[in-house]
């Protein structure tokens, strides 16, 4: 799948897709180039992603 992103971000994605897990970064642009990609990532920075994760731990 084409994101655009830089080969370091691919790669993070690449390897969240992997393993199956969610991506948690403090980079929005990377965030972003992971949701395009159908994978659940948090931006820790923003305010509204911070507690969507938080809720969802256990």
């Amino acid at each position: 799948m084409l994101t655009g992103c830089r080969a370091v971000d691919a790669y993070y994605i690449a390897t969240t897709r992997h393993v199956d897990a969610i991506l948690i970064t403090h980079d929005r642009t990377m965030r972003d180039n992971a949701s395009k990609s159908g994978i659940e990532a948090y931006y820790l920075l923003n305010n509204k992603d911070y507690r969507t994760l938080i809720n969802k731990l256990p």
